[in-house]
């Protein structure tokens, strides 16, 4: 269905420098003044926003990192709401820096994919987001679940795709 590579973790990436990072350096010694740090990133044209955990570049070239806190145990894959979101990241930063990402990467503690920036996976993320903003619109149960904060303070849309 996609283009996956897994791979041993790390956050490093040979010849990338870091380019965006969602927090800033805890000691004031560790911040890079080259760096963009926690600004909220946005697709105007797709309705989309969100802060990576990390962006890295080489010239034109953008890899954007999330760092998953969870294990897959050898799941082989990453989970299905993860890779929606780095997906939304790739359709992000095309729109906010104006160059498509060739690829990105899920990061849990014991796995790493690398997923490559396909057709078909976009595709799948904008069918997801008709589907998320119609059943808001029609008040169904998923419009009822957003509006309580307890059921979706911890979902990956909150604050982006979801108006609530």
């Amino acid at each position: 269905m996609f283009s996956v590579k897994e791979v041993k973790p790390k956050l490093r990436i040979r010849g990338y420098r870091l380019f965006y990072a969602d927090r800033k350096a805890d000691r004031k010694a560790d911040r890079d003044d080259s760096v963009i740090y926690g600004r909220l990133l946005r697709s105007e044209r797709h309705g989309l926003s969100g802060k990576p955990d990390f962006i890295f570049n080489r010239g034109n070239k953008f890899i954007p990192v999330e760092l998953k806190s969870g294990k897959l145990n050898g799941a082989g894959e990453p989970r299905p709401g993860d890779l929606m979101q780095l997906v939304s990241y790739f359709v992000i930063i095309q729109g906010e820096f104006g160059r498509k990402p060739r690829q990105g990467r899920l990061i849990y503690g014991d796995t790493m994919f690398i997923i490559k920036n396909r057709r078909k996976l976009r595709r799948r993320l904008f069918r997801t987001m008709s589907e998320m903003r119609r059943a808001l619109e029609s008040g169904g149960p998923a419009a009822d679940a957003a509006r309580e904060y307890h059921k979706c303070r911890y979902c990956n849309c909150r604050e982006t795709v979801c108006i609530f």
